[in-house]
């Protein structure tokens, strides 16, 4: 009967004793999360809590700025002065190479033109040369027509393509010429009379046009 007394007795302690724990604990974290104790208990020790100061952080002044922005603006405005150094001497190699992409057409141009003026000398110099040949071989026909019978010369003229007659014509003297056109007028051809004025019309050109 004892033994089973001191087993209850054991029992309640242990029960008790837990439950008290319980509460503390719960007491204790109630404490430690608002910071005040449960069901208005007052405080056995109040302490006073001195403020703590903080300490003002002053900025500091731009002469004593960190070197670290002074060199970074440094280099950043370096690489601004280089960037635009290699861009101007790009572009002094560009206007470098129009201009003598410009010199080497300017001097093709006159070397063009020196061979272009050469030729046409040439040209002229040929066309010179023609022109006396030309005149030689009238004069020579020239004087071939003015010995054949008047008849037979108008009828040769009217055989050759203008503007060799008028050509033949201007060369020949007056009266043989005048023998000449005078005769070709004398037929009933019209068409051959239309040709006969053509020629007289082309040999005045011709007088007109080295009389200038």
């Amino acid at each position: 009967m004892k033994d089973q007394t001191s087993k209850k007795l054991l029992a309640f302690l242990t029960f008790a004793s837990s439950s008290v724990s319980a509460f503390c604990l719960g007491i204790m974290a109630f404490t430690l999360t608002t910071g005040e104790l449960p069901f208005g208990i007052a405080p056995l020790m109040v302490f006073d809590e001195a403020p703590v100061e903080v300490p003002e952080v002053k900025p500091a002044p731009p002469d004593h700025q960190p070197p670290v922005d002074a060199e970074k603006h440094a280099v950043h405005l370096f690489n601004q002065l280089q960037s635009a150094r290699n861009d101007l001497a790009s572009e002094e190699r560009r206007i470098e190479d129009r201009r003598r992409y410009i010199e080497t057409m300017s001097d093709n141009v006159g070397n063009m033109q020196a061979k272009l003026d050469e030729s046409e000398a040439r040209i002229r110099t040929l066309l010179d040369i023609i022109e006396q040949k030309e005149v030689e071989n009238v004069r020579q026909l020239t004087k071939v027509v003015s010995g054949m019978e008047v008849t037979a010369g108008a009828e040769m003229l009217m055989a050759f393509e203008d503007p060799l007659p008028s050509r033949v014509l201007y060369y020949m003297k007056p009266e043989k010429k005048t023998a000449m056109l005078t005769t070709m007028m004398r037929t009933d051809d019209v068409d051959m009379k239309k040709r006969a004025v053509r020629i007289a019309e082309g040999m005045q050109r011709i007088s007109e046009e080295l009389n200038l």
